[in-house]
C-alpha cells in the first residue's frame, strides 16, 4: 500500500483555565436527529458542565466561534448545580430566555473551527476548542469522538481519538481512451485502503485490499476508504472513469445489471401490471447511421454527471421502504398502484456519490448526496428515462454543495439540485401521435429550457439550468438537464436573506416554505371588488405585477396547455415584496399537439383554474391599471425589437436546438427505439421536422393570432401603439423623430411620466405629438389615445453625445462579500476613464446584478459611480460570478467572472477587503485575476482610490513594489516568482518576461498562480515559471502612461 511520508498528527488543541469550574465537555457540530430543538429540528449543540463544588450562574459567560469576537454570544443568569449540565443549541436562532430552551447566535462549521466558552471579564477563555473535521452524528470532547453522543449526561469513553486522513487518487475521474493503472494513497501512517469496482460501499469487510495500483481498461466506477483501529475510517471516495469507445456500445445486459425494473401497477395511462424490462443498450443502428464518432463526440458535448449508489439502492425490486431500490419503485413501493400527485417519499431516498465532469467553472467535483425519484407523472412505470432528485443533507456529507456549476450565474450553494430525463420532451415518452394529445413526434428537449430562457431574456429570475450526460453506476443513461429546485434557499440564495425569510408555493396550491398568510390574502382579495382602485394597490403591494404579467403573456403565447399542474412562486416575506411566478417544466406548449398547430387558446376562460395564476389574471382584468399595464408589457416583448418578436424569438430557440443537436446523437443511440423499436428516433426525423414547423410556422404565425386571442378576450386595445422612425439609440443632435399612428391622436412625454394619468386621464406633462427634434439624452414615451380607449405605450431611450463603451468604461472595484453576515456593505464601482464626459443612458448590468442606468446619467471625465444593493437587483455571489455590462444596444462593455479561491484574491472573501483594477486607466483585461488587487484596507474606498499616481522623476521601482520586492524559489519541482507589490502604487502595469538567453524578451509564458501574504500596503504576488532548458530568465516588466 502507497502510504504517503507524512502523517497527521495534530488533532485538538483544548486548554482550560486552571480555575474553571464551568466548562465545555461535549458538543456537536454535525448533528443528527437524536438531540431536536424545541420546534422539532436538528441542531448543533454545546454541553455545558458545572464540574465544582459550588452552584453557579451562568451571567456574563459567553460561547463565541471566533476569536476576533469572545463575548459574541452572551449566557442569561442561569443557576447550574455542582455537577449539572446545561445544554445550548448552536443553531443561530438567538434564544436566551433562561426559562426557556437555550440558542446560540452561531452555528458550529463541520469541517473544522474554534469553540470557546469566555469568562465573565470578557478576555479569558475558560474552555477551548480549535477542533478537527466533525462526523454526522458524533460529538466531540477532550480527547476525541464519540459515537454515541450524550448531551446533558456524563460522556462514556473516547471512541476514535481521529480520524483517517482522506484517500488520494493520480488519476482524477473523466474521460480516458487507454487503459490506465490508479494509485491509491492516504497520508495515515499504518492505515490500510479497501476498494471496490462494482459501485458497493467499500470497508474492512467488502471489496479489496490495496496493495498496488489498480488497472483499469474499461468504464469503470471505483470506490476506496482508508481505515485504521481506533481512529475514523475516511469517507468514501468515488471516482468514475469512463472510457467512451466502451460506452457506446453498451450491451443490452450489462453484467450485474437486473433484466426487469419492478412492475408496471399505474392506477391510469394503461398499466399492465407486467414486469418492465430493462433498457440499457446502445443502440448499434444509430452508431452505424451516425458513424462511431459523432456518438463519441456527443458524450463529450456536454459535461457529465456521474451518480453513484449501491445496487442494491439502485435495483432491488422489493416494495419495502428500508431496502427497495428506487428505479424499480418510481412511485414508492409501498402502494399497490401509481397515483400522479403522491410522491417523493423521503424514506425512498438512497445515499448516492454525485460527480461533476467537464462543467464550465466545475471540471471535477465529487460529493456525498441523497438521491431519489423525481417528479409527477415522470415517475410513471412507463416513463422509464426518470427525472431524479439530488438532496445535500449532512447525514450524507455536506449539508449543501457549495460548486458554481451554472454558467448563467454565479450562485453556488444547493441543498437540492434536479435531474430532469425530459418525461413528455423524451423520446421515452409512451404517447405517439394522437388527436389534440402530445405526442412524440413534436419532442424537441428544449420547451421547458426555452421557457426559462425566455423568462430570463424578459428581465426575471428564472432556475437555473445546464444540460449534461448523466451515468448510473457506470452506465450512460442519456441526456439530461441540472435544473435548480425553487424553494426558499433558491430564493434567498438569488435574492439575499436567509431561506426562512421566503414563502414559496408549488401547484396544487402546496406551501413549499414559509407561511400562508400573503399568499391566501392575495387570492381573497383579488376575488373581491378588482375595479376598485385600492383593492388593486393592495394587490401591488402582494404580487410582482410586472414579473406575473410576463409570465402570464408568455404562456398564453406559448399555448401551454398543463402550467396548472406546474408552476412556481415565491416572495421575501416583508412589506411590499410581491410574489413572483416562475417558469416550470414546460414542456406542454410551443405548438405540442398533433396535429401541429399554432392557435391554441390558453388564455380563455377555460383556464380560469382556481389558485392559479390564470384565476389571478382574470379577476385582475376587471381593473383597468391592470388592462393598461398588461397591454404596456405585451408591447414590450413582442414589438420593438422585443424578447418575443418572432426574430428574437426564433433566435433564441435556435440557439438551444443547435446547442444540443450534436447531444442528442448519444441519446438516440441510447433512448431513441425505447418507444419505436424498429424506427428510432433521430435528430434527422420528427425531431427536425418540428423545428422546421416552429421556424417556418409557429413563430411567424403565431403572434397575430395570439393578439386576435387577448383582443377578443378583452385584454388588448384595438388602438395599436404608436411607432418611432427610430426605436431609441445613438442619434446625431437635432435629430427629427416622427412618431405615427394608425388612427387616434398621439401623446407624448420627455420627462419619464407616463403621458396617461392613473384612471385615464391625459397627463399635464404630456404634449400632442407631431416630430420631436432630440437634442440631448431623452427618453420618450408615447400612447395613442383614440374613443377615449388609450393604446399601449410606446417607449424608447435615444442617446447624444459620446455613449459608454468598452473604450472609456472600467469596472473598477467590486466589494462582493464584506466582513460580517451581512451583505449591506457590499458594491461595485464604474470609472470614466476617458477625458470626455460619457452617456450611461441605456447601459445596463445583465449577469451578477441587475440595474439599468436612466436617460439622463452621465460619467464626467475620472468620475466614479458607486452602485450598492439598495439600488441593484440581486446581490454579488459570496462565491463569485460573471458580470456582464451592457452598453444601450447591447454590445458588451465588460463580461468576465470573479473568483473567491486562487489565483484571485482570498483575501477578498469575506475578510473585508474589496477586489481593485490595478491600473485601470491602461484598461486592463478584467478576466485576468493578476489584475485585480486586494484594497489597501477593509470596506474598500468606494468613490475613491487607494492609489498615488505614478508622476516622472518618482522612482519606478520604489513607487510599484515592496521593499525586498522579488523571490524565486522551487516548490514541488514548479518554479514560483514572487513580487511584493505595492497596493498605493498607481499608474502602473505589471507584466512577467522570460527569456532563454536575456536578449529574446516575451510576456505571457509565466503563468499567474495567486496571491500570498497581504499586509502593510503590500501584497504578494505568485508566478509559476514555464519549464526551461538547463537555464533560463525571468524579470519584471513594469510601465507607465506618463512619459
Amino acid at each position: 500500500m502507497k502510504i504517503a511520508p507524512t502523517m497527521w498528527m495534530a488533532l485538538l488543541a483544548l486548554s482550560f483555565h486552571a480555575h474553571a469550574a464551568l466548562e465545555i465537555t461535549e458538543f456537536s457540530a454535525n448533528s443528527d436527529d437524536r438531540a431536536l430543538d424545541e420546534d422539532g429540528e436538528s441542531a448543533d449543540w454545546i454541553e455545558l458542565w458545572n464540574g465544582g463544588n459550588s452552584p453557579l450562574s451562568t451571567a456574563g459567560y459567553a460561547l463565541t466561534d471566533e476569536r476576533s469576537d469572545p463575548t459574541k454570544w452572551l449566557l442569561p443568569d442561569y443557576r447550574l448545580d455542582p455537577g449539572e449540565f446545561l445544554l445550548v443549541f448552536a443553531s443561530g436562532k438567538d434564544r436566551s430566555d433562561p426559562n426557556s430552551e437555550l440558542h446560540a447566535g452561531f452555528s458550529l462549521e463541520a469541517s473544522r473551527g474554534y469553540l470557546a466558552l469566555i469568562a465573565p471579564d470578557g478576555t479569558t477563555a475558560v474552555s477551548a476548542f480549535e477542533y478537527p473535521r466533525q462526523f454526522y452524528g458524533f460529538s466531540f470532547g477532550a480527547g476525541g469522538y464519540h459515537e454515541n453522543p450524550t448531551p446533558g449526561a456524563s460522556n462514556g469513553p473516547v471512541d476514535f481519538t481521529g480520524f483517517v486522513r482522506d484517500t488520494s487518487f493520480n488519476l482524477d475521474r473523466g474521460f480516458y481512451e487507454d487503459p490506465i493503472l490508479v494509485e491509491i494513497a492516504t497520508s495515515t501512517e499504518g492505515a490500510e485502503i479497501y476498494y471496490t469496482t462494482d459501485a458497493t460501499v467499500p470497508s474492512r469487510v467488502n471489496g479489496m485490499l490495496y496493495t498496488g495500483p489498480v488497472p483499469i481498461t474499461t468504464t469503470t466506477v471505483l470506490r476506496a476508504v482508508a481505515t485504521k483501529p481506533g481512529l475514523v475510517s475516511s469517507n468514501v471516495d468515488t471516482q468514475t472513469y469512463i472510457f467512451p469507445a466502451d460506452v457506446i456500445r453498451q450491451p443490452a445486459a450489462p453484467p450485474g445489471a437486473p433484466g426487469t425494473w419492478g412492475v408496471d401497477n399505474s392506477v391510469a395511462q394503461g398499466a399492465t401490471n407486467q414486469p418492465r424490462p430493462a433498457d440499457y443498450e446502445m443502440d448499434p443502428r444509430i452508431i452505424t447511421q451516425f458513424g462511431a464518432q459523432a456518438v463519441l463526440d456527443a458524450l463529450r458535448h456536454h459535461p457529465t454527471i456521474s451518480v453513484v449508489l449501491e445496487p442494491d439502492d439502485l435495483w432491488n425490486e422489493s416494495r419495502d421502504p428500508a431496502n427497495g431500490g428506487i428505479y424499480p419503485n418510481p412511485y414508492g413501493g409501498t402502494r399497490d398502484q401509481f397515483v400522479p400527485g403522491q410522491g417523493e417519499p423521503r424514506d425512498w431516498e438512497r445515499p448516492a456519490s454525485a460527480e461533476f465532469i467537464g462543467f464550465p467553472k466545475v471540471p471535477s467535483r465529487q460529493v456525498d448526496c441523497g438521491i431519489r425519484i423525481g417528479g409527477n407523472y415522470a415517475r410513471h412505470p412507463n416513463r422509464y428515462k426518470h427525472h431524479l432528485r439530488l438532496t445535500f443533507r449532512r447525514k450524507y456529507g455536506a449539508g449543501t454543495l457549495k460548486a458554481p456549476l451554472f454558467s448563467r450565474t454565479g450562485v453556488d450553494s444547493f441543498d437540492n439540485l434536479i435531474l430532469r430525463g425530459g418525461n413528455s420532451e423524451s423520446w421515452t415518452f409512451p404517447a405517439s401521435a394522437g388527436n389534440g394529445t402530445t405526442t412524440r413526434a413534436n419532442v424537441q428537449y428544449l420547451r421547458d429550457q426555452f421557457y426559462k430562457d425566455a423568462q430570463v431574456a424578459m428581465g426575471h429570475l428564472s432556475a437555473n439550468q445546464e444540460y449534461f450526460h448523466l451515468y448510473l453506476n457506470g452506465l450512460y443513461w442519456g441526456f439530461y438537464t441540472l435544473i435548480e429546485r425553487i424553494d426558499g434557499h433558491f430564493l434567498s440564495q438569488h435574492l439575499g436573506g436567509e431561506p426562512d425569510d421566503y414563502d414559496a408555493f408549488k401547484q396544487s396550491d402546496t406551501l413549499i416554505d414559509g407561511d400562508r398568510r400573503a399568499w391566501d390574502g392575495m387570492f381573497r382579495i383579488s376575488r373581491g371588488n378588482m375595479a376598485s382602485s385600492r383593492s388593486y394597490e393592495v394587490i401591488r403591494g402582494l404580487l410582482d405585477i410586472d414579473n406575473f404579467i410576463d409570465y402570464v403573456l408568455f404562456n398564453f403565447w406559448a399555448g401551454t396547455a398543463d402550467w396548472r399542474n406546474n408552476w412556481r412562486a415565491g416572495r421575501r416575506r416583508e412589506e411590499g415584496a410581491g410574489f413572483m411566478f416562475f417558469m416550470w417544466d414546460g414542456e406542454r406548449g410551443l405548438g405540442d399537439r398533433w396535429p401541429r398547430n399554432f392557435d391554441f387558446n390558453s388564455s380563455g376562460t377555460n383556464r380560469e383554474w382556481p389558485v392559479h395564476a390564470t384565476e389571478l389574471h382574470h379577476n385582475l382584468k376587471a381593473n383597468p391599471e391592470y388592462l393598461i399595464r398588461f397591454a404596456d408589457r405585451l408591447n414590450k416583448h413582442f414589438f420593438n425589437n422585443g424578447v418575443l418578436t418572432p426574430e428574437n424569438a426564433a433566435a433564441l430557440y435556435n440557439a438551444r436546438a443547435e446547442e444540443i443537436r450534436p447531444s442528442l446523437v448519444a441519446e438516440s443511440a441510447r433512448w431513441g427505439d425505447r418507444s419505436r423499436p424498429n424506427a428510432p428516433y433521430t435528430t434527422q426525423n420528427e425531431w427536425q421536422d418540428m423545428l422546421d414547423f416552429m421556424n417556418e410556422e409557429f413563430f411567424p404565425g403565431r403572434l397575430a393570432v395570439f393578439l386576435n386571442q387577448l383582443r377578443a378576450g378583452g385584454v388588448y386595445p384595438i388602438s395599436r401603439a404608436p411607432v418611432f422612425s427610430q426605436h431609441g439609440g445613438q442619434v446625431p443632435g437635432g435629430y427629427n423623430l416622427e412618431l405615427s399612428s394608425t388612427a387616434g391622436q398621439v401623446y407624448l412625454t420627455t420627462d419619464g411620466s407616463d403621458p396617461r394619468l392613473v384612471g385615464g386621464a391625459i397627463s399635464p406633462s404630456a404634449r400632442r405629438a407631431g416630430n420631436l427634434v432630440i437634442d440631448s439624452p431623452t427618453m420618450v414615451r408615447a400612447r395613442v389615445l383614440r374613443n377615449g380607449e388609450w393604446s399601449a405605450i410606446t417607449e424608447a431611450t435615444f442617446l447624444t453625445g459620446v455613449p459608454a463603451s468598452s473604450g472609456n468604461l472600467v469596472i473598477s472595484e467590486i466589494l462582493y462579500n464584506p466582513e460580517g453576515p451581512s451583505e449591506d456593505g457590499e458594491f461595485i464601482e464604474l470609472l470614466n476613464i476617458s477625458d470626455e464626459e460619457i452617456n450611461l443612458a441605456g447601459v445596463r448590468f445583465e449577469d451578477g446584478i441587475q440595474y439599468a442606468f436612466g436617460a439622463g446619467d452621465r460619467l464626467a471625465p475620472g468620475q466614479r459611480l458607486v452602485l450598492t444593493p439598495n439600488e441593484y437587483t440581486g446581490l454579488l455571489a459570496n462565491g463569485g460570478e460573471p458580470l456582464s455590462l451592457l452598453a444601450y444596444d447591447g454590445t458588451v462593455i465588460r463580461s468576465f467572472r470573479f473568483d473567491d479561491g486562487a489565483p484571485w484574491a482570498e483575501s477578498a472573501d469575506g475578510d473585508g477587503f474589496s477586489l481593485v483594477l490595478a491600473d485601470p486607466a491602461s484598461n486592463p483585461d478584467p478576466g485576468l485575476p493578476q489584475n485585480w488587487l486586494p484594497s489597501f484596507a477593509p470596506g474598500g474606498t468606494p468613490a475613491g482610490s487607494d492609489a498615488v499616481a505614478y508622476q516622472p522623476g518618482m522612482n519606478l521601482l520604489g513607487h510599484a513594489l515592496g521593499p525586498q520586492p522579488l523571490a524565486v524559489r522551487v516548490e514541488d519541482e514548479q518554479v514560483v516568482m514572487e513580487v511584493r507589490r505595492s497596493l498605493t502604487g498607481g499608474g502602473v502595469s505589471l507584466e512577467i518576461e522570460t527569456s532563454p538567453d536575456l536578449e529574446n524578451w516575451s510576456g505571457g509564458e509565466a503563468v499567474f498562480a495567486g496571491f500570498g501574504s497581504h499586509s502593510g500596503g503590500y501584497v504578494t504576488m505568485r508566478w509559476h515559471l514555464p519549464p526551461g532548458e538547463e537555464s533560463a530568465y525571468a524579470r519584471v516588466r513594469l510601465s507607465s502612461g506618463q512619459p
